[in-house]
């Protein structure tokens, strides 16, 4: 690359961080003028903490079903990754995705750490990581779309049934990149002619650990259930938060909905998702029917709660760095091969 491609590609990388930090800007100022942060701070102290604490035990358990979803997609591609060590790669790249300039930087840390670690081409443990991630997103959609018609007589249901709409264009979207040959083939076949030898090799070793993890409907029938548990302990973690918060009534189904609309709406582009999210509870619980207050009140303890399981991350990130050459989390990893189409 010369200094020409330098300076554009640093100055693209530039520009999104710009976006991310204007975007995060502009909900935390939405945030600032629309709640009355007096009334929060007052519910706040007199929140029921027992409600707090059960919520929370169910939250951190998210780690267990991620972990092992990804073990299983890791094994499918040919490698293995033992539970305690994909335990502590979630929990560092939750603590990564809390502090870069991104909405995902997490999974890129993780891959890349995995992959120097354990010996193994970083396409591939891209490709598990991205199968894991697809099939959340798969699943989310599933629930969203199964969940909706209880909530009709919603008075935003024409919202709902737009972004009912748009999340299932998705998930299509998804769905297409995993499951037609032509378009898969297309993409290997511009990646073979990219000059870059280890870009090129990078993409089609993605493609060819997506590849063989779906052909193999075993694991994908557990990565989907395991999908399914995690997001039913980020549903169970929201409804017992909202039992500790006063004046907080919502019927059943909108946990449901407003789960999965917060999950989207990180992936729009932030800093670390701050701002957006806690905007996005405000929102899609006023919905139905919350006030702007628990709906507040509802946000910045989902931020406490996201930040110490981040904080948890960074803590075991630096333990397990310091003890890196005592041989803290090495194991041995299975033999695989570094397919190239």
């Amino acid at each position: 690359m010369d200094k020409k491609q330098q300076k554009n590609t640093g100055r693209a990388r530039v520009l999104r961080i710009a976006l991310r930090a204007i975007v995060t800007a502009l909900a935390i100022i939405w945030l600032a003028a629309v709640i009355d942060w007096k009334q929060v701070a007052t519910s706040l102290i007199s929140i029921d903490r027992r409600w707090v604490f059960a919520s929370f035990a169910l939250y951190i358990l998210y780690v267990v079903p991620c972990a092992i979803r990804w073990q299983v997609a890791a094994r499918s591609a040919g490698f293995s990754i033992s539970f305690r060590s994909a335990m502590y790669w979630y929990f560092v790249g939750d603590f990564f995705n809390s502090f870069l300039p991104t909405g995902h930087g997490g999974d890129v840390v993780r891959a890349g750490m995995v992959s120097r670690r354990y010996g193994v081409s970083l396409g591939t443990v891209t490709g598990t990581v991205l199968m894991e991630r697809i099939a959340g997103v798969v699943l989310a959609v599933g629930i969203f779309t199964a969940i909706l018609p209880f909530a009709e007589h919603v008075a935003y249901k024409n919202e709902l049934i737009r972004v009912s709409i748009v999340l299932t264009s998705v998930a299509l979207c998804f769905f297409i990149l995993v499951h037609i040959p032509v378009l898969r083939k297309l993409i290997i076949n511009s990646a073979k002619k990219i000059p870059n030898d280890y870009s090129r090799r990078f993409v089609c070793d993605i493609i060819s650990a997506m590849d063989i993890c779906k052909k193999k409907w075993s694991p994908v029938v557990w990565i989907g259930l395991l999908s399914a548990l995690n997001q039913g302990l980020m549903i169970g973690s929201a409804y017992l938060l909202s039992l500790g918060i006063a004046g907080f009534e919502a019927d059943w189904y909108s946990y449901v909905l407003v789960v999965t609309l917060i999950f989207f709406a990180g992936l729009i582009p932030s800093i670390g998702g701050y701002g957006v999210s806690e905007a996005g509870y405000v929102v899609f619980f006023g919905w139905f029917g919350v006030g702007e207050t628990p709906s507040a009140v509802f946000a910045v303890v989902k931020l406490l709660f996201d930040l110490s399981v981040a904080l948890i991350g960074g803590l075991l990130f630096c333990i397990g760095f310091s003890n890196a050459k005592k041989g803290f989390l090495n194991e041995e990893t299975s033999l695989y091969t570094r397919w190239r189409n």
